[in-house]
């Protein structure tokens, strides 16, 4: 007999204990979901009152140009800043200044692997298909006794 009320004692614990960690939880769960389910509060962005409506602005990017055939970068002589040159191969942004240039990143789209070259007066990255379909895209950037060119090539 004792040990039917010990083996009770036993089962008792154990239904308390477990339904009081399923209660908690159940109160953990609806705090979480409860928030999730209210609508969203609208939130003032900026100070500004005007009555109109936003400016839209737009980032264009300067396409590729065709196959075998090469383009010069747009930025004036002696201008300064960061240029990027977007290609079918990938990404490359170069901090132009006045007489000299600094390759910050080379980043090649998916399919596609980046090779990197610089010395003084250039720098060359040359971007190569890895399907082997001998594609290729090059840029360089060549800046001796001037200012720094942008120049495109594919093929």
């Amino acid at each position: 007999m004792q040990r039917f009320l010990v083996r009770v004692g036993k089962a008792a614990a154990w239904v308390i204990s477990t339904g009081a960690a399923v209660g908690v939880a159940w109160l953990g769960v609806h705090a979480v979901l409860g928030a999730a389910s209210e609508p969203p509060r609208a939130v003032q962005v900026s100070d500004d009152d005007s009555d109109g409506p936003p400016e839209a602005s737009s980032t264009r990017r300067p396409r590729p140009p065709d196959a075998h055939e090469s383009s010069e970068s747009s930025m004036e002589s002696g201008t300064s800043g960061v240029e990027t040159v977007s290609t079918a191969g990938g990404e490359v942004v170069l901090l132009i200044g006045p007489d000299s240039a600094e390759l910050i990143s080379a980043i090649p789209r998916p399919g596609w692997e980046v090779r990197t070259r610089e010395q003084e007066g250039l720098i060359r990255v040359m971007f190569t298909d890895e399907e082997g379909r001998e594609a290729s895209v090059t840029v360089l950037c060549v800046w001796r006794d001037a200012a720094p060119e942008i120049q495109t090539y594919r093929g």
